[in-house]
């Protein structure tokens, strides 16, 4: 795909999805946590779940950075719809020479380090965003041979995050039959780090967007007779916001274009680990801006918010993030860890 190509691409991915973050459906979803049959549609047929697809198969071969580039605007417009994991469960069997099903996908992965299962009275679990009863599930189960892809019709007790979205609780089968396919270790590897780059991705766009419309409020909103914006403590929040967002945007978009190199997975996981820490920051001080109005279902805010708190959990959490970044650097002299930060290391 070249530049030309890219910025079509870019320009209609926004166009659309501001147009379904503006739909009468999109704010309802919130609540119900159902995927409007018309507003998947619009996004599928413009060919954006098949983003990561080989051309063979209709896809557009995109790459990371191209990844992150849909994935952020997806999270900018708080997109109600399961396209991240549609993107990725439909590469994953592309991948595996599987059939795709007609649809939305949820995907989930077990046994992956930054991803561990808890245990409950019915066996080993992961909660899978947008699981939901009798969908499909590209499941890809770590093991020590490789990978095992199963498409499975989730069954498991299914629930409403704090953003409204659905999520299920996978029971993890302790003996399987004759798996569906496989992978090797570095393609499934590469699989979950595209998730959680993508996951990232997203967290970004709804922090630029909480941003901005903040900035928009406390521009508006007028205190005692003054703007709240000429207020210092207000300007010194609104500073550190700014300073959250962008550097979690640039850690981003840099381990997008960083991600098929040696230290790509580092990068990931430094980019999740930053994030939750802008999440934490951004959205508190949104809402103290904002009050109790910020809360309301008729005003825009909380879908970002409640989403950011839902995502910055998935697919790893930053507990396990800012482990794999400590366990890169732990134990370096003084000569190594310059070259390794610096990507400067010959080997």
């Amino acid at each position: 795909m070249n530049d030309s190509t890219n910025s079509i691409l870019v320009h209609s991915a926004e166009r659309l999805f501001a147009d379904v973050a503006k739909s009468d459906t999109a704010p309802k979803l919130t609540i119900n946590g159902e995927v409007s049959p018309d507003l998947w549609k619009s996004v599928d047929e413009m060919g954006f779940c098949d983003l990561l697809r080989n051309a063979d198969n209709g896809g557009a071969e995109a790459t990371p950075e191209q990844l992150f580039q849909i994935a952020q605007l997806a999270g900018r417009y708080a997109l109600p719809m399961p396209l991240v994991q549609t993107i990725i469960g439909r590469a994953v069997l592309d991948q595996c020479g599987l059939p795709a099903p007609e649809g939305a996908l949820s995907v989930a992965f077990a046994g992956f380090p930054q991803s561990p299962a808890g245990e409950s009275p019915e066996g080993r679990y992961i909660d899978v965003p947008w699981a939901r009863p009798d969908e499909p599930v590209v499941l890809v189960s770590l093991d020590d041979n490789g990978a095992t892809v199963e498409i499975i019709e989730f069954a498991g007790q299914s629930f409403k995050n704090i953003a409204g979205e659905p999520e299920g609780r996978l029971i993890l089968p302790s003996n399987r039959s004759e798996p569906t396919a496989r992978l090797s270790p570095e393609t499934a590897g590469r699989f979950w780090l595209l998730t959680s780059l993508a996951q990232a991705s997203l967290i970004s766009g709804a922090l630029e967007k909480v941003l901005e419309m903040s900035v928009q409020y406390v521009s508006d909103r007028v205190i005692f007779g003054k703007h709240m914006k000429t207020f210092q403590v207000v300007q010194h929040q609104t500073a550190q916001m700014a300073e959250e967002v962008c550097a979690g945007t640039i850690i981003t978009h840099a381990a997008a274009r960083s991600f098929d190199e040696p230290m790509g997975d580092v990068m990931v996981a430094a980019a999740r680990a930053r994030l939750a820490d802008a999440v934490e920051f951004v959205a508190s001080a949104a809402h103290q801006f904002h009050g109790a109005m910020g809360f309301t279902l008729e005003f825009p805010l909380q879908q970002s918010t409640k989403r950011l708190w839902a995502w910055r959990d998935q697919y790893g959490t930053a507990v396990e993030w800012r482990k794999k970044v400590g366990r890169t650097f732990i134990g370096l002299g003084s000569d190594e860890l310059w070259p390794k930060l610096s990507g400067t290391a010959k080997n």
